[in-house]
């Protein structure tokens, strides 16, 4: 499963109930069965359109987006509420309004009518969430700059897709494999393991650069850099080692890049993202939305204050923020925007 995350200004229900899409010749029906998870579409519309139009993105959406060719209604629904408890951590469920509808292919394939690429079609789930706080009216980004925090996304992706047994986007990247900066910019430093990651990322463009697609090859580049072994020589886990000048050791050449799915076939994989990587990234999440809600926007004073404090001291001051927020804007004051999600 895949996470994408976008925004628009308006054109949310066409989209889901009709299919209107650029280059695209058939109806929503015919496409895809719909499956509503959560909300009601038409009040998630009379939200967004609630907003003052500027021009601005007045609504979030997320694409959630399975390799399987069927995932279940249950399952589907499952999911949704692992990624909305994640999402939405810093949010009552009163400041928010959620819609949610998962599309069941019917058509397994179309051809897009400007390439004439036929495309598989797999369930995906649509998720809409209108950017306003429903109890004080103003203006809400949960996801705020998104390649900000881009690993937190992926932590819960990964997450679910290990909780439940989903194909991963990391078992096969989309990049241009003839270009290196394509390659790193998709196969970063951390996914590299161990030590003298800008060395890997060097060795990388190099055998891009000089067209290398074998074994042999690649260990006579390799083999350029220093001292090299073969490890597990012969076995399916077999890996070389160098040892780069200065090193007292070698580094092992064991990341998924440097295997043949890469060397010699040209597919991008990245390894599994580790259990502690991704419990890390977990536990951090929740401070990060709250002060994606609550510093972000705060005075250039407050924020002054917060960037120099304890991490202690961050935490006390989150918690006053949160009270005062809701207890100027709480159910009961009179502007709350809407009773319903």
């Amino acid at each position: 499963m895949l996470i994408r995350v976008s925004g628009y200004n308006t054109g949310a229900q066409e989209y889901l109930e009709k299919g209107n899409k650029s280059g695209r010749e058939f109806t929503r029906d015919e496409l895809d069965h719909r499956l509503i998870i959560e909300g009601q579409l038409s009040l998630t519309r009379a939200i967004y359109e609630s907003i003052p139009d500027y021009g601005q993105d007045r609504y979030l959406t997320f694409t959630l987006s399975f390799k399987e060719d069927t995932v279940s209604p249950e399952l589907l629904k499952s999911i949704m509420t692992d990624f909305k408890n994640f999402f939405m951590h810093a949010y009552k469920p009163e400041e928010f309004n959620l819609y949610a509808e998962a599309h069941l292919p019917k058509m397994k394939t179309v051809t897009d009518r400007k390439t004439g690429e036929v495309i598989d079609r797999k369930p995906h789930i649509h998720i809409i969430i209108p950017r306003i706080n429903l109890l004080s009216g103003n203006e809400a980004n949960p996801v705020d700059v998104y390649k900000n925090h881009e690993k937190y996304f992926e932590a819960i992706q990964e997450h679910i897709n290990q909780k439940y047994g989903l194909s991963s986007p990391r078992e096969n990247v989309r990049a241009d494999i003839t270009d290196a900066a394509s390659v790193l910019s998709r196969y970063k430093g951390d996914d590299f393991y161990g030590k003298n990651r800008q060395f890997k990322q060097e060795l990388v463009k190099q055998v891009i650069e000089r067209g290398v697609t074998t074994r042999a090859d690649f260990y006579a580049l390799v083999a350029e850099h220093g001292e090299t072994r073969i490890r597990n020589q012969g076995k399916d886990t077999e890996y070389i080692s160098v040892k780069l000048p200065g090193d007292a050791k070698g580094t092992n050449l064991k990341d998924t890049i440097f295997q043949d799915d890469f060397i010699v076939r040209r597919e991008l994989k990245k390894p599994p993202l580790e259990a502690s990587v991704i419990q890390e990234r977990l536990l951090a999440w929740p401070q990060r939305a709250r002060e994606i809600k609550y510093v972000n926007k705060a005075t250039p004073k407050f924020r002054k204050a917060y960037s120099e404090a304890s991490p202690e001291d961050r935490v006390r001051l989150l918690a006053e923020r949160e009270a005062r927020f809701y207890q100027t804007y709480g159910e009961s004051h009179d502007s709350v925007h809407t009773g319903q999600r």
